[in-house]
């Protein structure tokens, strides 16, 4: 929880301003952390989106950026040229609608990104605009037409010809009344999962050519799927010829709003069906139980959700081992509580190096997990509660090491517990006492 405010304290600050060449647009923010304090000199991974019509829009375009900020906590990115993810920028049309700049950052580097502003692009520079896509004319009269997807060029007809629109296309001398393109609609999709959908068309009338191709197109990142989104939509085929054709998908994301069109093919060309929204499911949620055998041991602590805690290894690492590597040292294990136990581990095995004792027989890999770690007192006593006196985890009724080195003695003594007696004491490091190893999930 202490983490979650945190991110959602970072973003305090946001400008924008428009680069020229290349097309970009200059983004800054900066960084403050929980206590209101400047997150100076330190990288950050920011996923910066550009969504349409409000804030929680469609996504049109999304990249990634590591930045460092600066000794006032500031960094600045050029948006465009960034790690792309979703769509490019240059294909925006600034023309239509209003646009949102979204971000979500990770203050350690990392992929633990979190939305942690927005803010609305209250006016796009000219040479933006201009570069949407609309093309230029090749002579007087030419036309542009909306094709679904871009502008497209109509070559400018002849003195005194007719401009008729046929399927959805300007044309010069009026449509054919022999050949013709596909008919076909789609139903709203059903059997809707948080990864899959079952969608249904239907070809209506062939045009008066065979129907060689019919199928689907779908996409998160357009409204408007043809087979020409190229990187932005995802097709299937389904057969061919007229009448009712069903398609499952799978591979969708969770809690995510879908556009999905049928579309059929013939030698005069392609149609589509207006184009469908559906959303699909949340992600269903696991929770565990304590006792429950999960990620290479048995589950004897678990958080408020019940979706994550720690593991004890089945048995026992060693049934005798001393707690020091041959020499009485402070390590600076000194943390006691639930959750200090990789942190002493990492600080003995820094100070110890590798050898026959407790910590470095706990770290090896074991299940097929090499993140085991020595327990801190607290999270043995966890052990010996939920596991230990339940009959659970095949414990012996002796002397557990901890990873906690004792207060008092730092240099000499670490704590143990004793399974057989229920009590928590200081015990000299070159005794010998047992080994469980844990680890987080």
């Amino acid at each position: 929880m202490k983490k979650l405010y945190y991110l959602f304290s970072l973003l305090l600050v946001t400008t924008f301003s428009f680069a020229q060449a290349p097309q970009g647009i200059s983004y800054q923010a900066v960084v403050r952390n929980a206590s209101n304090v400047l997150v100076t000199n330190t990288q950050v991974s920011a996923f910066i989106t550009i969504k349409k019509d409000s804030a929680n829009g469609d996504v049109v375009y999304g990249e990634i950026d590591n930045v460092t900020t600066n000794a006032n906590g500031l960094f600045s990115v050029i948006i465009g040229n960034g790690q792309s993810q979703i769509g490019s920028l240059s294909s925006i049309n600034w023309g239509s609608g209003t646009y949102y700049i979204k971000s979500a950052i990770d203050p350690t580097g990392g992929n633990n990104r979190t939305v942690v502003g927005s803010s609305k692009i209250v006016s796009v520079p000219y040479a933006l605009y201009a570069a949407n896509g609309i093309p230029n004319g090749n002579k007087a009269g030419d036309l542009l037409y909306w094709d679904g997807t871009k502008w497209t060029a109509v070559t400018a007809g002849t003195n005194g010809s007719v401009l008729t629109l046929c399927n959805g296309v300007p044309t010069w001398g009026g449509c054919s009344t022999t050949t013709g393109v596909p008919t076909v609609t789609s139903s709203s999709p059903s059997a809707i999962t948080s990864t899959g959908a079952l969608f249904t068309g239907n070809v209506t009338a062939d045009g008066g050519n065979t129907v060689t191709v019919r199928g689907f197109v779908y996409s998160y990142k357009s409204v408007n799927p043809t087979l020409d989104n190229t990187g932005n939509v995802t097709s299937v085929t389904a057969g061919s010829g007229t009448g009712t054709f069903t398609s499952t998908v799978s591979g969708l994301i969770a809690s995510t709003t879908y556009y999905v069109s049928a579309y059929a093919t013939n030698s005069a060309g392609t149609t589509y069906s207006t184009p469908i929204s559906f959303t699909t499911s949340a992600a269903t949620t696991t929770t565990y139980t304590l006792g429950q055998s999960y990620g290479g041991g048995i589950i004897f602590y678990l958080d408020n959700t019940s979706q994550h805690g720690l593991i004890a290894a089945s048995t026992d690492q060693s049934t005798g081992i001393q707690w020091y590597n041959g020499g009485y040292i402070i390590t600076g294990a000194t943390g006691t509580v639930n959750g200090t136990g990789l942190s002493n581990t990492n600080s003995i095995l820094t100070t110890q190096g590798s050898g026959s004792y407790a910590a470095y027989i706990a770290s090896q890999t074991a299940n097929g997990y090499s993140d085991w770690y020595l327990p801190s007192i607290d999270e043995l006593n966890l052990m010996y509660t939920n596991l230990y006196v339940k009959g659970l985890g095949s414990f012996t009724a002796t002397f557990y090491w901890s990873s906690s080195e004792y207060s008092s003695d730092q240099t000499h003594q670490a704590w143990v517990h004793d399974f057989g007696g229920n009590s928590n004491f200081g015990y000299w490091k070159s005794n010998k006492a047992n080994v469980r190893a844990i680890r987080k999930f």
